[in-house]
């Protein structure tokens, strides 16, 4: 996904559904491709003494956003996957979701004018349809460090909540028929389990279609 519509897609610690922690008296532990997984010791290699603690990927969220949650009793879960995921899809992939599952929250501009538009899966923001429901004119995707002074979160891991009070927001009418959906956690790394109704709620967001046919244009 190009960094104008960064996937607020972020992701950290050990591809979901690929590794399992098995855990075994005097197992080991060691890192495979980012996760940390238990397993016994090989021949030869000596038992450590203790389990390394794994760490909690709630502790890696940005301060204000776990603050966020907190306040307002948001049931939520973070979840860390070894490195960031660049599309849609392969944060899909990487957690065994379907890709409407994956939110995308992403910032427009239109001069000093901006615009959260969130939406999931692989079908493309339309600046048209969205200028027609945010009132802008002509808003186009902002560059990273705009997104970042606009929404206090780094592009490629804009949470889909804790945005500036004063930031409109809308919502694709497809999020809203997703129970609950991962967008980002905060940071490039981290993903945010969320139920979408909490994201209109807290957002006060408008729900409109502003995403074109996924088909015709893959994120």
């Amino acid at each position: 996904m190009a960094a104008a519509e960064a996937t607020c897609v972020a992701t950290v610690a050990g591809r979901i559904g690929d590794y399992a922690a098995a855990a075994a008296p005097g197992g080991n532990s060691e890192r495979r491709h980012g996760a940390q997984v238990l397993g016994r010791p090989a021949p030869g290699r000596q038992r450590p003494s203790q389990q390394r603690p794994m760490t909690d990927p709630a502790s890696l969220a940005p301060p204000h956003l776990h603050a966020f949650l907190h306040r307002h009793g948001v049931d939520a879960e973070f979840v860390a996957l070894g490195v960031p995921m660049p599309t849609v899809a392969s944060a899909a992939a990487a957690i065994a979701v379907p890709e409407e599952q994956i939110l995308k929250t992403l910032l427009f501009a239109a001069g000093d004018q901006y615009v959260v538009a969130i939406a999931s899966g692989t079908g493309r923001v339309s600046r048209s349809l969205l200028a027609e429901a945010s009132g802008m004119i002509r808003p186009r995707a902002a560059s990273p460090d705009i997104v970042a002074k606009v929404t206090g979160f780094p592009a490629g891991g804009v949470a889909p909540v804790a945005l500036p009070p004063d930031l409109p927001v809308i919502v694709d009418v497809g999020v809203a028929r997703i129970p609950a959906a991962y967008g980002g956690g905060g940071r490039e790394d981290l993903l945010l389990r969320i139920a979408t109704a909490d994201v209109i709620r807290l957002n006060n967001a408008l729900v409109r279609r502003i995403v074109e046919d996924s088909a015709a244009h893959p994120a």
